[in-house]
C-alpha cells in the first residue's frame, strides 16, 4: 500500500499517542464496515471534511490560506487517491462528466512514477478534472488529499511550471491527515490519480486488450 508521504508522517507521529490511535482505529472500523465503495468514499471525505471544518472555525486560519478558486498550482502535481476513490472518481466520469481522455491516457500511461509525472508539460500535467476556469469539477467528490492542502503564506510557492515542487508551509491538519491513513489502510490498492482512474474505466469496456503500460510501482511501500 502507497500512503500519501505528509499524512503518513503525521500518522508516524502521533499513532502512539492515546488519543489519536483512538480516533484512527474507530474510523478504520467505521470505513471497515461499509461495502458499497462509493458509500464508503464518501463517508471518508465526511470524516475529513469535519475535522478540516472544526480548524476553519478559526478566523485567523481563514485569513492565513491563500488556497482559492483559479489557484490550481496543486492541481499540476502527482495526486496519489485509494482504489474506492478511484471507483467514485470512475462513476462520475461513467455518468456523463466530460473529461480529456486523451490527456488522462497520456498521464496514466506513467505508471505510478511520480518523478516521471513532471517529464510532462505544465498543460499535459494538469488534472483530468480541472476546468478552463481553474475549478475543480469534482469537488464534492475530490481525492482525501485534495482536501487536506492548504498553503499558509504566498501561493505562488505552488507553481510547479518548471517543473519542480517547492518548499510550501501547509496548514496543519493532524486529525484529518490521521483520517486518511485509516482510509487508505481500509481500502485494497492505492497510487496515482490518472493511473488508478484509467485501470477503473478500463474495468466498463468489454477489451481484451489495454493501452495502458503497466509498470513497476515507484512509491516506498509502508
Amino acid at each position: 500500500m502507497d500512503f500519501p508521504a505528509i499524512a503518513y508522517r503525521t500518522y508516524q507521529q502521533w499513532k502512539n499517542h492515546s488519543s489519536m490511535s483512538a480516533f484512527f482505529f474507530n474510523v478504520l472500523r467505521n470505513l471497515q464496515s461499509i461495502k458499497n465503495p462509493i458509500t464508503k468514499t464518501r463517508k471518508f471525505h465526511q470524516i475529513i471534511n469535519e475535522n478540516i471544518d472544526s480548524i476553519f472555525e478559526d478566523t485567523t486560519v481563514t485569513r492565513s490560506v491563500s488556497c482559492k478558486i483559479g489557484c490550481s498550482g496543486c492541481c499540476h502535481t502527482p495526486v496519489s487517491v485509494t482504489n474506492e476513490e478511484a471507483q467514485l472518481l470512475a462513476h462520475r466520469v461513467n455518468s456523463g462528466l466530460e473529461i480529456s481522455t486523451k490527456n488522462l491516457e497520456r498521464q496514466a500511461l506513467l505508471g505510478n512514477s511520480s518523478a516521471s509525472y513532471y517529464s510532462l508539460s505544465f498543460q499535459n500535467r494538469k488534472c483530468v478534472f480541472l476546468s478552463e476556469a481553474g475549478a475543480c469539477t469534482v469537488y464534492e467528490d475530490r481525492p482525501a488529499v485534495c482536501r487536506t492542502n492548504f498553503v499558509v503564506g504566498n501561493a505562488k510557492q505552488c507553481d510547479t511550471s518548471d517543473g519542480k515542487e517547492k518548499p510550501v508551509r501547509l496548514l496543519t491538519t493532524t486529525k484529518a491527515d490521521i483520517a486518511i491513513i485509516a482510509g487508505y489502510k481500509s481500502a485494497s490498492s492505492s497510487g496515482l490519480l490518472p493511473y488508478m482512474l484509467y485501470k477503473e474505466l478500463n474495468k466498463k469496456q468489454n477489451s481484451n486488450q489495454s493501452v495502458l503500460v503497466m509498470r513497476k510501482d515507484s512509491f516506498t511501500e509502508k
